[in-house]
């Protein structure tokens, strides 16, 4: 195992600092840096969560310890993006594994870095791999799709008719304008008539939108007595699950503008037709 000083001249150089660059970030005489990477001193170790925050690692990364994975903190807000950034390595690494084993990370990390410039500038673009035992990855400038096969025939899914009724719900204006009414409007309590009204849409069809709604937990119903008659009130439920309806949505709109154009495809899926 390297010594300190190995390591932090190692990751000096991984950064490509010199020791009078490193010194000056951290406020030390270059003479102390020098001593440190000949193991002539030790840094305080006051310094060394400082030396760590430089080099981007752990204290354990400065002694030369593994890097664990599950200690560095994601944000949520970032999870998209880093999803996305590992989908698209490990397609790069799949690119590369028949050609040479010991890829290089810094390589893989320029590929991913060149194919989402590229998908980005291509909007019709995308890049694939299948395999017909265990399903398919995808990616275009917007997604990351990762299709897991299921057992037996996958032309049976275009026999589902749950799947085939909620597409069906979703190509009814009616049945998209109400969800998105409540969506932009998700603390405010509706009546049929009145978003009837607000969607200008005719009243029958936005009971039946409504109707289906609940039917699928997208919306709430509630009956509020009003002494001689009563009547049903409404409001946004499970908006969570919008998740999947942009998905399908977004999904559906290349489908629709589908164009043979790929940075990126592997794999022979004659399979996948039954």
């Amino acid at each position: 195992m390297n010594t300190i000083g190995e390591r932090i001249a190692e990751l000096r150089k991984q950064k490509g600092m010199t020791q009078e660059e490193l010194a000056g970030i951290i406020g030390v005489s270059a003479q102390s840096v020098s001593k440190w990477e000949t193991s002539t001193t030790m840094p305080d170790i006051m310094l060394l969560p400082v030396i760590a925050d430089i080099f981007d690692v752990t204290i354990d990364g400065i002694y030369g310890k593994p890097e664990k994975a599950n200690e560095q903190v994601i944000d949520f807000d970032d999870i998209a993006d880093k999803a996305y950034d590992a989908l698209l390595q490990t397609m790069q690494r799949a690119w590369n594994s028949d050609k040479n084993n010991s890829y290089s990370l810094i390589h893989v990390d320029e590929a991913v870095s060149e194919t989402k410039k590229y998908l980005k500038e291509n909007p019709a673009s995308q890049t694939a791999i299948y395999s017909d035992r265990n399903g398919a990855v995808y990616a275009n400038a917007d997604l990351g799709l990762i299709f897991k096969k299921p057992d037996g025939d996958l032309t049976s899914l275009l026999s589902n008719e749950n799947a085939a009724e909620l597409l069906a719900e979703l190509s009814d204006k009616t049945f998209r304008a109400i969800m998105a009414y409540q969506l932009k409007n998700n603390t405010i309590s509706f009546t049929s008539a009145s978003v009837a009204n607000k969607c200008r849409i005719d009243p029958a069809k936005a009971r039946k939108a409504l109707d289906k709604l609940v039917a699928y937990a997208f919306t709430t119903k509630k009956s509020v007595d009003m002494g001689d008659e009563k009547i049903d009130v409404y409001g946004l439920y499970g908006g969570h699950k919008m998740l999947l309806v942009y998905s399908i949505i977004q999904l559906a709109d290349r489908l629709s503008r589908y164009q043979e154009h790929y940075r990126g495809f592997r794999g022979v899926p004659d399979n996948w037709f039954c």
